[in-house]
């Protein structure tokens, strides 16, 4: 190193355009020299100005990025519709004008799905405006005043041919390749989207909205081009679900195979590198001299030589099956701790792979080459917790975002699930203006929470997200006609879910004061129902109803034990309830060689009355017994940890293996229970 002169260049004096003047010489060669130079002034007109916006005019990025990230990104996307243009035919049969027109409108839609892409709500307000200033032939002195740019924006060297619709938002429309090419709203696609199927589980429903349909369509021109995606949002807008739903069932099985990793606090790079090496196989000599590993990025556009091949192949190369591509998708990419350095290895592990397309076999140190593989990665924003991410991984990624939704948004996506959920259970007409004071009453108390139950040190679970928003809505989801007379029953019922999901996590009588006023507020002004009246049968002395008499106020599934049909219906006689309580309890104890000694007092029922599955459950201050109680009344088969001073990481493994085997060789639901104290 002593003899070596290091030149080390700062990324600002470096600067953006060395990559630009790289990429345009990668570009087609059906593309003339006179076309790459409107793409050259494109870039250098548009991109100094909306970076200058992006880190000075006062808008957010729901994640950091770096303005050589931006333009790169913004190059990728531009290289997926490239496709056409090495096509021979294709490019003959393309007048000039028509083959410029489509590169400029390929431009557009890149620049907005690239730089634009990582700005929350009010920042794309301000980039819609810029950007359609900056389409025009002389750009507004108005807006250059408005965002106080200190250099000059030249105008273009050409009128542009096909410009963005006037009306709308730049987000609103997607490019369509024809011709001289054409805007097409992506509102057209929400028209011919596909109702939600009668069968399916509420917990899988994806009610297709505008958001949902153009970041998908994006990611899948990436995913097919083989470039890596980082999709970041809030807690609860669905960001695993879309990224799953669209590898299941939108890309082809026959090209793409799916692998789900989930990172948490305790992954390491080791379990990372074993769960991927898991799903390849190695490849042989002959399937290298056809599949190639692809060029490290200073190579891109080159070939590996022969010589380079037969010392790759003694490395040992792995990829998926012959003539597929594995699409690794990792979530909450950003949860592994940061070891003493502050380096997340796993995170590490993922950089190296992309850097040089290769890591190292654990036993021998031996260079492991992949091929056909590509990643695609979720987080959250780095305001909602989590560690923040080494800009030198997030470099390879084009980053799609998805703000919190808008009132409109989240009104539509659960009217939707409301109005299919009385469709396919067969209510009456009757109830169908519930649909929107449902929907509505539970925005006011969603909002209001979020203003009102903040998180303190004492209160530090007071975290509210769009995952509680669709908890009330699933609760009410468990209604049936049967146990449905008219409107107020529905209207309890949601009264009783607002409960089990606000009301049992506040530790503070104001903030349960507080709860109380607001559902007499919010079912006057949106259920347009006096909750005095509502409720007339809990009154005894007080005329108003609050805590004391809502606590009487239970639903559940399991008060009529020789009932065919468990329907979830109101309790109209506690003690008969708590009866029910005790015949199970019994049963348990006449079935177990540790019987639990329970009382069920008044506090105890409604907690194991709440039916609403979860993946995982946290009871605080109960222990064990209340635990093993709601687990068989809900009659799911469960494994109880049983420590002892020989318990150690192998019983740990057969507990796990034991659990799974049980839920996966049988219909029935499986439980695995454990005290904070064993853990």
């Amino acid at each position: 190193v002593s003899r070596c002169g290091m030149i080390y260049m700062e990324p600002g004096t470096l600067g953006w355009e060395p990559l630009l003047q790289s990429w345009i010489n990668t570009l087609p060669n059906s593309i003339i020299d006179q076309n790459k130079t409107v793409i050259k002034q494109m870039f250098l007109r548009f991109c100094e100005p909306l970076l200058y916006l992006i880190r000075k005019g006062g808008v957010k990025e729901l994640s950091a990025t770096s303005d050589s990230n931006l333009v790169r990104s913004t190059m990728n996307l531009f290289d997926c519709f490239m496709d056409d243009f090495y096509d021979t035919k294709y490019v003959t049969a393309l007048p000039d004008l028509d083959s410029r027109a489509q590169l400029e409108g390929v431009f557009f839609f890149s620049c907005i799905w690239s730089l634009g892409g990582t700005l929350d709500t009010s920042g794309r307000d301000k980039f819609n405006l810029l950007f359609r200033g900056l389409m025009e032939k002389e750009f507004p002195i108005a807006l250059k005043q408005q965002f106080n740019f200190p250099f000059d924006i030249p105008p273009p060297h050409k009128t542009y041919i096909f410009t963005l619709p006037g009306q709308g938002s730049v987000y609103d429309f997607r490019f369509i390749k024809e011709g001289k090419g054409r805007w097409k709203p992506w509102s057209d696609e929400l028209s011919s989207a596909p109702a939600i199927p009668r069968d399916i589980p509420v917990n899988q429903i994806i009610v297709t909205t505008i958001e949902t349909i153009r970041n998908m369509e994006v990611m899948m021109y990436l995913l097919t081009h083989k470039k890596p995606v980082l999709f970041i949002g809030p807690t609860g807008t669905g960001k695993s679900s879309y990224i799953t739903s669209l590898l299941l069932h939108r890309m082809s099985k026959e090209l793409y195979t799916p692998l789900f990793i989930n990172f948490s606090a305790q992954t390491s790079a080791k379990q990372t590198q074993d769960i991927i090496m898991g799903k390849l196989d190695r490849r042989r000599k002959d399937e290298l001299e056809f599949h190639p590993p692809p060029p490290p990025p200073e190579k891109e556009g080159k070939v590996w030589s022969k010589s380079l091949q037969r010392r790759v192949a003694q490395w040992g190369v792995f990829g998926p099956p012959l003539g597929k591509q594995c699409v690794v998708f990792v979530d909450d990419v950003n949860m592994p701790m940061k070891e003493e350095y502050g380096a997340q290895p796993p995170i590490e592990l993922l950089r190296q792979w992309l850097d040089h397309w290769q890591w190292y076999d654990l036993k021998d140190v031996s260079p492991l080459t992949l091929i056909d593989i590509q990643l695609v990665c979720a987080k959250g924003p780095t305001s909602q917790g989590g560690n923040v991410i080494t800009p030198r991984f997030l470099r390879h990624f084009n980053t799609l975002c998805i703000d919190e939704f808008n009132d409109a948004v989240m009104i539509s996506i659960f009217s939707k699930i409301m109005l299919w959920h009385l469709d396919t259970r067969g209510f009456s007409k009757e109830f169908d203006p519930c649909i929107e004071e449902i929907v509505l009453a539970t925005l006011d108390i969603y909002k209001l929470s979020l203003a009102n139950l903040l998180p303190t040190p004492a209160k530090s679970h007071y975290f509210f997200n769009l995952r509680d928003f669709a908890r009330v809505i699933q609760g009410v989801l468990l209604s049936v006609p049967e146990a449905m007379e008219d409107l107020q029953s529905m209207k309890r019922l949601w009264v009783h879910e607002v409960l089990r999901v606000y009301y049992d996590r506040l530790v503070d009588d104001n903030d349960r004061n507080w709860l109380f006023d607001t559902l007499h507020n919010v079912c006057r002004d949106k259920l347009h129902e006096d909750m005095n009246e509502l409720f007339s049968r809990l009154i005894t002395t007080s005329s108003k109803i609050g805590e004391e008499e809502l606590r009487q106020l239970i639903y559940c599934d399991f008060a009529n034990p020789k009932a065919d049909s468990r329907n979830y219906i109101e309790v109209l006689d506690l003690e008969h309830l708590r009866n029910v309580c005790e015949g199970y309890l019994n049963e348990f104890n006449n079935m177990t060689k540790k019987p639990m000694n329970l009382i069920c007092h008044r506090a105890l029922v409604p907690l194991v009355s709440y039916p609403q599955a979860a993946p995982q459950s946290w009871i605080v201050g109960w222990g064990r017994r209340l635990g093993t109680t709601v687990v068989d009344q809900a009659r799911h088969s469960y494994l109880r940890v049983e420590i002892s001073k020989q318990y150690g990481m192998t019983e740990w493994h057969e507990d796990i293996k034991s659990v799974l085997r049980k839920a996966s060789s049988s219909d029935q639901h499986g439980v695995f229970l454990f005290t904070d104290s064993q853990v």
